[in-house]
Order: structure tokens, then sequence, then C-alpha cells
């Protein structure tokens, strides 16, 4: 974990596969989480219309009761970030592992959730940290 310059943690550990897609939208994976495996993200760094976008999935929003959001840092870059999908909102209580579960998630309209105007044109490359993940793909 990392503070940024606007005063933002952020993990700094992260995983890049690059994929320069311009055809494909839909993130698929499988993940799961362990219960002593701690808080994980995935997502991708896309073009758009707007500029550079980060869109992340992650478990820690889930836990924390934080809301989807979007954050510009200037030069047309912005973060979106979601909590991920499927997974209660509160406090881990003793949470224990679970088995994997597979998403198919429209990086596109997760976008235009907060830009409705605003059209994918690449994915430039699909983020992890932290987790286990399995078949990371674009459809």
């Amino acid at each position: 974990m990392g503070k940024t310059d606007d005063g933002y943690w952020r993990n700094l550990s992260e995983y890049h596969l690059t994929i320069d897609n311009d055809t494909q939208k839909i993130l698929s994976l499988n993940t799961r989480y362990k219960a002593r495996g701690g808080h994980y993200a995935f997502g991708a760094r896309v073009t758009t219309t707007k500029g550079v976008r980060r869109v992340i999935w992650t478990h820690f929003y889930n836990h924390s009761n934080i809301a989807a959001n979007i954050r510009n840092y200037g030069n047309d870059v912005a973060f979106i970030t979601f909590p991920e999908p499927g997974i209660e909102m509160g406090p881990m209580n003793g949470e224990v592992e679970r088995e994997w579960r597979t998403y198919d998630l429209n990086i596109e309209e997760a976008i235009q959730q907060f830009e409705p105007d605003n059209i994918l044109l690449s994915v430039d490359y699909l983020i992890t940290t932290g987790g286990d993940f399995d078949n990371i793909m674009l459809k």
C-alpha cells in the first residue's frame, strides 16, 4: 500500500496482463476469496473517447461499505472502482473460504454508469492484485 499525492491509499503491488484489444469488452474471470488471503482487486486499464480509465472491482469496497465511485486525476485519467459483484456489503465477520465465482463484466457498461457518453476504444491491459484468479480473458 502507498499513499497517492492526493491522499488516497492505493495498493502498489499489482499484476498487468497486456491485451491491446479493441474489439472485446467483457472481462471474464474466475476468482475466490481465501480467509487468510486478504483483499484483492481485478479490472482493466482502458482507452476511451474521454481518455484513460482504470476500471476496478475490489473485495475491499464490499467490507468497507464503500459505494462505486469515480476519481479524476487530471490529464484525462480517471479511476472507476466498484465493489465486487455478488458479495454482501458489510464487515468481514469471520468470512470463510468460498467456492470459485465466475464473472462476465461489461467494461464499457461499467464506465457508462459514471460517464454515459463515454465509449470504450480499447482494453490496454488487465489488472489483478492479491486473491486467486483463473481463466482471465476478454470476450
